[in-house]
């Protein structure tokens, strides 16, 4: 109990002009304010209110300037003012006293009156309410009812109806004639304000929200925060959105932030700590309300907490240093409020909390706190592993996914470059020398520059770990009639080189990227350690490529963990988070080689082909066609490439022949060679079908890849470019100019139905070829290779190529 009392005053509808006064305990209480009412005579102060029974408090409830401060009054305690109402006789007495001076003020009055009605036709009173801090507020109508102002501007109500004042004093005004009553006065200090049922506030409410208010000393602009989840700083930046300091590229989730700046900016206090317990020097004993740091102990378990304690297995006691939760606020006009947090009461209502450099125990709103400053940093933030691109999510290049990744090789060839060892000796070292290798290491690049250790990081990746797909997205205006006009994204790596990307499935996977509504961030600012939790060092996919934006491109880099009880984690150093994503959410991270590319591996335009090849045994026709004398431009004069003039050699002969071919009605119409070889190629085109992963074993593969290409079943080449074919050499065939692409298709029977396909890429038609450089991994229909042999040779034989199932 304190040994000073703050005796507050409330005059009923009366009014006093000293409305508290500070006394001490075992004294007498001394001077005391005499209240005035109009037609009532004042009887004293009391510690109850008019109308209630006298209490038995050792002096019948009044108090009066020679009566002892009692030592069971509260620390504050309101004294009610009792009146008597006055006789006629009595009035008559109060009346003549002031009448001289009521007169005199009337007759200025009718002054001041006349010159108003000149301007207003109505009066409006206003009364003066002076409080205890010695502000004074105006009474006066609003709308037609008695309201409270200060400064011209309408004073806030609480929930009860009762005005509040800035020193916390709740005043009820009778809107009808103005008269107003002192409610309730709660002793405030420093920084302390009043808040909702008369619960005190550690300091003024401040808000995030700066449009709320013109005081910018009640708007937040930092929030510095150290919790039992770790450490936070958030600022304002200049859009006015809060982000984590350092951190402005990532987004707060608008909802939590929220919560955590209420919870900080808003102290609403339960109570105030009356009696707390001290330490011998009359200090608080903080460590009784979990207010300072200290070693404590708790029980911990192998795994499974709550499945350990079900079966009542003992945990383990172990020591660990507590320490109290604590931030710092600092507005806009640079105010700080310092908090400390401290432990949950008994009843679970609330937790213990102090104001930095004010010794009172207060005990703040449970919801407050364990919905915002308990908090962690990860659950603000909104998860991002990839730059948000919005409707233009496939304009990416060099877009580049890594599995089946040997971290050791990896590292033994870091080791290798930097150090200057060769790998044998690495692989070969002793742990004893393996240490000194590292301590080496961990010394070099101290001194190498990241982009020096990038390139040799990259390098090591590269040789070390298999493509899955590679591909970049080529605008349509780029493709206009162009040998790949169909197609919106172009292989980029030498692996599946010549195949065509799925582009259904490619559009789904970098719209996944894009929109992934990831579960939680994990973790902010990973420690090595985290990165090991979470399976990140060694992740198990690696993902790279450059979107295509307005301002510029933007690298993303993404490494994601291998599946793990159902979840994937990953990691993005843009963003510097590791996130939590359930597997379906990426379910092409399991795909196979034949989800990502196209089943149909020939589509081309005709007019952009200049040569075919077909190979089979001892059987090989190359055609070359000419395409000069086609026109280059459509009826409205805009680019187009059509075959209207095609000419086709077969073996150097021009192929000049006319046959009949049968058209879907049935009928007969004579065409000439180049339509026959149209036919032959448009076949092909639409029939060329992946049917499946080749059932073969690696050592299979390779057998056949590395086989003499006379055993192949069929070797197709295609020869196509983008730009005019009309040059002629010294033998009248079109010169080879400006070729985009040599593919060279091999099919190898395995079965009496299924054929083994690779596709070589080569640099131009003038690159050797050798089919160990081949890519592939699965199988057409045997019949198709067949069907294409038969077919080149009636193109030969002037036969009519027919369309038929193979």
């Amino acid at each position: 109990m304190q040994k000073e009392i703050h005796l507050i005053f409330n005059p009923g509808k009366g009014e006093v002009p000293i409305r508290s006064i500070t006394a001490v305990r075992g004294d007498r209480v001394g001077a005391m304010p005499t209240p005035a009412r109009r037609g009532y005579s004042f009887e004293g102060w009391f510690t109850f209110p008019e109308g209630e029974d006298i209490p038995t408090d050792g002096f019948g409830g009044r108090v009066a300037p020679e009566h002892t401060v009692d030592e069971r009054l509260d620390d504050d305690t309101i004294l009610y003012a009792h009146w008597k109402k006055l006789s006629a006789k009595d009035k008559k007495k109060t009346s003549l006293r002031t009448q001289k001076r009521a007169v005199i003020a009337l007759a200025i009055a009718v002054l001041f009156l006349i010159a108003a009605l000149i301007t207003v036709n109505y009066i409006v009173d206003i009364y003066t309410y002076p409080d205890v801090d010695g502000v004074e507020y105006t009474i006066k109508k609003k709308n037609g009812k008695y309201a409270l102002f200060l400064d011209g501007v309408l004073c806030d109500k609480n929930h009860e109806g009762l005005y509040q004042t800035e020193s916390g004093t709740l005043v009820k005004i009778d809107e009808a004639t103005g008269a107003y009553e002192v409610y309730a006065v709660v002793h405030t200090a420093d920084t302390e304000q009043l808040g909702i049922n008369r619960r005190v506030l550690m300091f003024k409410q401040l808000t995030y929200d700066m449009s709320s208010t013109k005081d910018m000393s009640k708007v937040i602009n930092e929030i510095q925060l150290k919790n039992g989840h770790g450490e936070m700083h958030l600022v304002r930046g200049e859009s006015n959105r809060f982000t984590v300091k350092g951190y402005d590229n990532l987004m707060l989730n608008d909802e939590l932030f929220a919560t955590l700046a209420t919870g900080c900016g808003y102290t609403i206090s339960t109570h105030r700590l009356a009696d707390p317990v001290l330490l011998p020097d009359g200090s608080i004993d903080l460590s009784e309300y979990g207010l300072v740091s200290e070693t404590r102990t708790k029980t911990e378990y192998p795994e499974g907490e709550n499945e350990n304690i079900a079966n009542g297995q003992d945990g383990v006691e172990v020591e660990y240093l507590y320490e109290p939760t604590k931030y710092t606020i600092t507005t806009m006009t640079g105010d700080k409020y310092t908090v400390t947090i401290g432990d949950m009461t008994v009843t679970e209502g609330g937790y213990y909390a102090m104001y930095e450099g004010r010794n009172t125990v207060y005990v703040l709103t449970s919801s407050n706190i364990t919905e915002g400053v308990m908090l962690p940093v990860e659950s603000l933030l909104t998860p991002q592993i990839v730059y948000p691109a919005g409707n233009f999510y496939y304009d990416v290049s060099d877009f580049i996914y890594r599995s089946d990744i040997d971290y050791e090789k990896i590292y033994t060839r870091l080791l290798s470059d930097i150090l200057g060892v060769s790998e044998e000796d690495i692989e070969n070292a002793d742990k004893e020398a393996l240490a000194e290798y590292e301590k080496s290491y961990e010394a070099a690049l101290e001194n190498m520059s990241d982009e020096d250790f990038g390139k040799k990081y990259d390098a090591a990746i590269k040789e070390f770990s298999s493509v899955v797909t590679s591909f970049s997205y080529i605008p349509l205006e780029d493709r206009e009639n162009q040998l790949y006009s169909t197609q919106p994204f172009r292989i980029t790596s030498q692996y599946m080189a010549g195949y065509l990307p799925n582009a259904n499935n490619v559009y789904s996977v970098l719209q996944s990227l894009n929109t992934m509504q990831i579960d939680k961030v994990v973790k902010l600012a990973p420690s090595d350690e985290d990165m090991e939790k979470y399976g990140i060092d060694e992740a198990a996919h690696l993902i790279s490529y450059y979107l295509n934006t307005e301002e510029g491109s933007v690298y993303n880099h993404v490494k994601i963990s291998e599946k793990t009880n159902g979840v994937y984690y990953a990691y993005a150093p843009e963003y510097d988070m590791i996130v939590e994503f359930a597997t379906h959410k990426a379910e092409f991270l399991e795909w196979e080689d034949l989800d990502w590319y196209s089943r149909e591996f020939f589509e081309f335009n005709i007019g952009h082909i200049r040569e075919v090849w077909v190979e089979s045994g001892d059987k090989k026709i190359v055609f070359r066609l000419d395409n000069s004398a086609s026109d280059k431009v459509d009826e409205n004069g805009n680019p187009s490439i059509n075959t209207e003039d095609l000419k086709v050699y077969a073996n150097g002969e021009l192929l000049d022949y006319s046959i009949y071919v049968t058209k879907p009605s049935g009928s007969k119409e004579k065409q000439n060679a180049a339509y026959n070889f149209k036919r032959f190629f448009g076949y092909a085109l639409a029939t060329a079908s992946i049917e499946g992963t080749a059932e073969l074993t690696s050592e299979e593969i390779s057998a056949l890849i590395n086989s003499p290409d006379s055993e192949c079943q069929l070797k197709l080449t295609v020869i196509g470019d983008d730009g005019d074919y009309i040059t002629t050499d010294k033998d009248g065939n079109p010169t080879r100019e400006a070729n985009s692409m040599c593919n060279v298709y091999r099919f190898y029977q395995y079965s009496e139905r299924k054929s083994f396909m690779t596709i070589e890429a080569l640099d131009s038609p003038d690159s050797e070829s050798n089919p160990s450089n081949a890519q592939g991994r699965f199988y057409v229909s045997r019949s198709f290779c067949d069907k294409i042999i038969a077919d080149a040779e009636r193109v030969v034989n002037a036969q009519e190529v027919v369309e038929s199932k193979y």
